[in-house]
């Protein structure tokens, strides 16, 4: 029988690239543009080396990294870890505190173990399937967190990318008579927030998402009593062969998600020509 690694393996290991990324934090270091036109920092590269070097030594599983290249003899594997070293690479460089190291593992396509840290903040979300969702700040004892199921869709909580918004987010909002929104950094801190009860929904209709934007913070939102889906109810599945989120992401507490998902079909459907 194949031994999986629990989370309280894994969060030393946030920790510690957490540490590597604030060691640039405050200092000047080199910032390239990646294929895609999105940034990558040496704190990126330097946290990656840190994560994929201790996943490797506690685990045999393969690693899908946004900062590595991409071997597909993954698929092979049923259980792979997924990681982002630094979600919010923006907010990183415009020192907004609000980034995050991501790692998670998925089994059999479906997450089963999250931990997002926010070194500058020092704030942990961590969560594993059927084990509950917890929230650790500073030296303070964690604390199992939940949505907040009383925000039905008539008053709804919204929080939004910072650096990635797009018009049609904005219309949705309009649509939904949303009167509450936030912009935050980091997709993982933003699902931390809704499993926190702090938010009801997200909203990301791009496609620039991939398997490492959602793994960690999807399963710790799903822990909290939360659901995550593509903008069309889709689960996600993890270990794909296209990593991408074609279909936007769609996380909300739970009690809310089948109206926001029927709303944005009909904002598509009146909207596509």
């Amino acid at each position: 029988m194949v031994s999986y690694p629990h989370v309280e393996d894994i969060i030393p290991i946030a920790r510690k690239a957490g540490e590597e990324i604030l060691r640039y934090y405050q200092e000047k270091y080199t910032i390239w543009d990646k294929p895609d036109h999105s940034p990558v920092t040496e704190a990126d590269l330097a946290a990656n080396n840190i994560i994929l070097k201790a996943l490797a030594g506690i685990s045999p599983f393969p690693i899908l990294s946004e900062e590595t290249k991409d071997d597909l003899r993954r698929q092979q594997s049923e259980a792979i870890w997924i990681v982002d070293p630094l979600d919010g690479t923006r907010d990183f460089i415009k020192k907004t505190d609000e980034f995050a190291v991501m790692i998670g593992l998925a089994v059999a396509g479906q997450p089963v173990l999250g931990v997002v840290y926010n070194p500058a903040r020092d704030e942990l979300h961590y969560a594993e399937k059927g084990r509950g969702s917890f929230l650790q700040v500073g030296s303070a004892k964690p604390l199992q967190i939940s949505v907040d199921k009383s925000h039905d869709s008539s008053d709804v909580r919204l929080v939004l990318s910072r650096s990635h918004l797009k018009p049609e987010e904005i219309e949705l909002a309009k649509q939904f008579h949303i009167q509450t929104m936030h912009s935050c950094g980091g997709t993982g801190i933003k699902m931390g927030r809704i499993a926190e009860g702090l938010y009801d929904l997200y909203l990301n209709m791009s496609s620039g998402c991939g398997e490492w934007d959602t793994c960690a913070p999807e399963v710790i939102l799903q822990e909290a009593g939360g659901v995550v889906t593509d903008m069309f109810g889709k689960q996600f599945l993890y270990n794909q062969e296209n990593v991408k989120r074609v279909h936007g992401v769609i996380a909300t507490n739970g009690i809310i998600h089948d109206k926001i998902i029927e709303g944005i079909q009909g904002y598509l459907n009146k909207n596509t020509v």
